[in-house]
């Protein structure tokens, strides 16, 4: 069974769900993700590398943390991910913006 994506109207508003593989072929459909960035102090920006195996854009320089909500608050979605993977206990949204891409 795949991994399900948030497919999303043009003002972002649930509209059901789908196979996530099948969101980023050709002609996929508009669905919820996102990325955060993390910056230190300077204002230096931490990247990370996509892996070998990403359907999209493997072996590329990425945002920091990139992903597809599961229907929790983004937020939420973004801190979590912050906290194990980069070990920032304190770390904080400080600003969120949108971006319809197509």
């Amino acid at each position: 069974m795949g991994e399900y994506v948030i497919l999303v109207d043009q003002n972002d508003n649930p509209i059901g769900k789908e196979d996530k593989v099948k969101c980023h072929l050709p002609n996929g459909k508009l669905h919820r993700a996102f990325t955060a960035l993390i910056f230190n102090g300077d204002g230096k920006l931490l990247l990370t590398k996509r892996g070998d195996g990403k359907m999209l854009w493997p072996n590329d320089w990425d945002g920091t943390v990139a992903s597809h909500p599961s229907g929790m608050e983004l937020l939420q979605v973004i801190q979590g991910s912050l906290k194990p993977m980069y070990h920032l206990p304190n770390a904080e949204c400080l600003k969120r913006s949108e971006l319809l891409v197509r």
